[in-house]
């Protein structure tokens, strides 16, 4: 199975007055990304035979998170490893709601921006999640997962949330919120994106 990537419905000028909506699991309308201009590129949906949204979730990232995404498929296709990915983009009423995470959600967090994803692994039926995964465990785990974790920990242009000074073990991210202007400038995008499918829905 090739990558699959769609785009959420077109977006409206961005506006730093926005209104947000909250989640749903329901489809989102799509058609090829790749018509899209280039001002308007923001939320599409990912899916591989290596990275899937946990129970049907669709996977929802910026469409410029793409390439850190399809080298995150590119370590599990090498290490045969699937990703369950629970977590991606998400509103602020998504973030402020919830409950039982690893850690505390950061205000400028790089899922409100559609640059993070939280995946659990699972290799040869085994279900690895934050707490077999933290790096105090990592010696323990399967070759392949231990190898998956530490070729992404390698890459430069990847964070994992396992080497955080509070650990998140599920958390795979670009630094986006490095540079605050950068970040913002997707987060209002990414939002105003949403916001307007859900307006149009």
């Amino acid at each position: 199975m090739k990558s699959v990537i769609r785009t959420i419905i077109p977006v409206l000028p961005v506006t730093a007055a926005l209104v947000f909506a909250s989640c749903s699991r329901k489809p989102a309308s799509t058609y090829n990304y790749s018509r899209q201009s280039a001002e308007n590129k923001s939320l599409v949906t990912y899916e591989s035979e290596y990275i899937k949204g946990y129970e049907g979730k669709h996977v929802i990232i910026d469409y410029y998170f793409i390439p850190v995404i399809k080298r995150i498929n590119r370590y599990a296709k090498k290490f045969n490893v699937e990703l369950q990915v629970t977590s991606s983009f998400r509103t602020p009423e998504q973030q402020d709601g919830l409950s039982g995470t690893v850690v505390k959600p950061a205000c400028m967090s790089n899922h409100l921006a559609g640059h993070a994803i939280d995946i659990n692994i699972v290799y040869e039926g085994q279900w690895y999640n934050s707490t077999l995964m933290r790096k105090n465990n990592l010696r323990n785990l399967p070759y392949n997962v231990r190898a998956f974790i530490n070729s992404l920990r390698r890459d430069k242009g990847i964070r994992w949330g396992g080497d955080f000074s509070i650990e998140d073990p599920v958390h795979y991210d670009d630094h986006l919120n490095k540079n605050k202007n950068q970040w913002l400038k997707r987060y209002y995008v990414c939002q105003n994106k949403y916001k307007d499918y859900i307006r149009k829905r």
